[in-house]
């Protein structure tokens, strides 16, 4: 199993603050420094959202501008779990894939 928490290793000395949060009702726990992408796959979640053709999206990179990773985060749509620092007691959902603009179902 790969280690994705570097607070384990030995040259990191930072404070760790555990947070509970929740991802599609499941209760974790994360760290306070880390991103809502860190947390997750500290935890073994990839799988953070849809695209439009119903394909799995994650954690591509962690570039400024990558949007292969929006979670919805306290009913806020469009949220970056790459940029975002996990806090207590929050929210996190899955991103549905959004229907064809123009379909009866695109709000």
């Amino acid at each position: 199993m790969i280690v994705l928490d570097l607070v384990k290793h030995p040259f990191f000395s930072i404070q760790k603050k555990e947070v509970e949060f929740i991802f599609d009702n499941k209760k974790l726990t994360g760290y306070a420094h880390q991103t809502i992408a860190g947390a997750l796959l500290m935890n073994g979640i990839y799988h953070l959202a849809d695209s439009k053709a119903g394909n799995p999206r994650g954690v591509y990179s962690y570039e400024p501008r990558s949007e292969t990773c929006y979670v919805l985060v306290n009913k806020k749509e469009r949220v970056l779990a790459s940029k975002t620092l996990i806090a207590n007691g929050m929210m996190i959902e899955r991103c549905a894939a959004k229907p064809k603009i123009g379909s009866k179902e695109y709000v």
